[in-house]
């Protein structure tokens, strides 16, 4: 499997496991994943919050998750 394909079911673990969200919003003070009415999820669309969001919670996933696994693992190979 390719490491693109495991980061990318890593992110999706971590989008679809409440707790991780629920830790990421509270250390990042956001509210990622958080129901919202309609109208206010037309507007955070329309303005570019959802994509901005998603991509703040993919970084952070990358930084924190999928880095620190990989030295890790770097650090057992050798």
């Amino acid at each position: 499997m390719k490491i693109e394909e495991n980061i990318k079911d890593t992110v999706i673990k971590c989008y679809e496991n409440e707790q991780f969200v629920s830790e990421y919003n509270r250390l990042t003070n956001s509210n990622f994943r958080e129901t919202k009415t309609p109208l206010e999820q037309m507007i955070d669309i329309e303005i570019g919050k959802t994509s901005d969001e998603i991509l703040k919670f993919i970084d952070f996933v990358f930084k924190f998750v999928v880095i620190p696994v990989l030295l890790k693992k770097e650090k057992t190979e050798k």
